[in-house]
């Protein structure tokens, strides 16, 4: 198994940018592309913009869309299968160095890699590139503060839920949740589902996600949005009707608030 070297990533180069202790590459994956297994030098957060791949791992495997960030600490191995479309990657390296720092403060990262979607974490990430392909508009300072906000991010989200055992009807609502996500749930629909009282559901619910239910299937819609938009075929008004939203309007200052950018934008930067 081969480790690779510090601002090292499998895959054709599209841009790289190293500011400070911190390494930004943009890399594209032909159709079918496999990466072997391998591990990196040095910790590092990728966020999938295009296709999708299926990655195995020493505990398991799991399955990456659009929208998808991993995060990967150093020297853990993995590898690749992209699909038919073959993909895109936003990859942010951080160095030891960086971290140690960052863990006498108090901020620490998971010993493991884990993936993350339609959470906070995940639209940082998407503002991060888009300050990083508005390579001057944006001064590497402004670059690092968003990695700061990101790894302080990941640290309060491993925090969530840990004074307690998540309850077994909690899974249940989130289930619903992934699975209508396009549709208007009532409340007391999904509380009669878990068995609990709505007030007693939105209280545990916030503790263990971090926010509200509302605010979780935002996210859901704006992530299944984002996959639709990199695809790149649909108008922005049958988008709209396909996520679940009143009107392109509607959608349009749904998507900005989660996410930080209109639709049309994140479409463009994903063409650009």
């Amino acid at each position: 198994m081969r480790t690779l070297s510090t601002g090292e990533f499998h895959g054709a180069r599209r841009d790289t940018r190293r500011v400070g202790d911190l390494t930004f590459a943009e890399t594209e994956y032909a159709p079918g592309h496999t990466l072997p297994l391998h591990a990196h030098e040095q910790p590092f957060f990728s966020l999938l913009l295009r296709g999708s791949f299926r990655e195995r791992l020493e505990g398991g495997s799991r399955d990456c869309v659009p929208t998808s960030l991993v995060y990967y600490p150093e020297r853990e191995p993995h590898s690749e299968s992209f699909d038919r479309s073959g993909g895109r990657a936003f990859n942010v390296e951080i160095s030891r160095d960086w971290l140690a720092a960052l863990r006498e403060q108090g901020v620490r990262q998971p010993e493991h890699s884990f993936e993350t979607r339609a959470s906070s974490l995940n639209w940082l990430a998407t503002r991060l590139y888009r300050d990083f392909v508005s390579e001057g508009e944006t001064p590497d300072v402004g670059l690092e503060e968003t990695v700061l906000e990101m790894l302080a991010e990941m640290a309060r989200l491993g925090r969530l839920g840990r004074e307690a055992t998540p309850p077994f009807w909690l899974g249940r609502v989130r289930d619903v949740l992934h699975a209508r996500w396009h549709e208007v749930i009532p409340i007391s629909d999904l509380a009669r589902e878990a068995g609990v009282h709505p007030v007693h559901m939105a209280r545990v619910f916030r503790r263990h996600h971090g926010c509200t239910i509302g605010e979780y299937v935002r996210r859901l819609r704006a992530e299944h949005a984002c996959a639709e938009l990199a695809r790149g075929t649909l108008s922005l008004s049958a988008l709209a009707y396909r996520a679940g939203f009143s009107d392109q309007a509607h959608f349009t200052r749904c998507f900005k608030a989660v996410t930080g950018l209109p639709p049309g934008e994140y479409r463009r930067l994903l063409a650009s």
